[in-house]
């Protein structure tokens, strides 16, 4: 039996060809946890962009009002990162590019306390194979 893959999407098209999660499977194995802006650029080390990712879009309005939301200590959504199974110790970066992104670029302008007390909160999964990242991506994609 032969197996088809369908293109995988890519964020510019991701939006025509909306993925449908498998509700039938079990869910994937994950843990979340709370990452200080300190440690973003470390952890940025270790994440790539999976294919089907979108570009940048965010103006400078929308960068400066996720700083401030960070300074207050609002919650910006979950950093959702797959662990890759063909390397292991790297992550895909399933969402919040445009977060990870805008806070490192901003990352000088944030006080030392700053740094230090403000936390991300991130969400890292099991393996999945690549399809059903890029279906799960266009579902919470909108």
């Amino acid at each position: 039996m032969t197996e088809t893959k369908k293109n995988l999407p890519t964020g510019s098209n991701c939006r025509s060809k909306v993925g449908v999660v498998d509700a039938s499977k079990p869910p994937v194995e994950s843990f979340s946890l709370q990452v200080r802006l300190s440690e973003l650029a470390h952890l940025a080390e270790f994440i790539d962009e999976p294919p089907y990712a979108r570009g940048l879009c965010w103006e400078k309005e929308a960068e400066m009002r996720l700083c401030q939301s960070v300074r207050l200590g609002i919650n910006t959504g979950l950093i959702r990162l797959v662990a890759s199974e063909s390397a292991p110790g790297r992550y895909w970066l399933q969402d919040g590019k445009q977060r990870i992104t805008c806070l490192l670029d901003h990352f000088q302008e944030f006080s030392e306390e700053e740094r230090f007390s403000s936390v991300i909160d991130v969400c890292i999964t099991a393996p999945t194979d690549m399809q059903e990242q890029a279906d799960f991506f266009c579902t919470i994609n909108y």
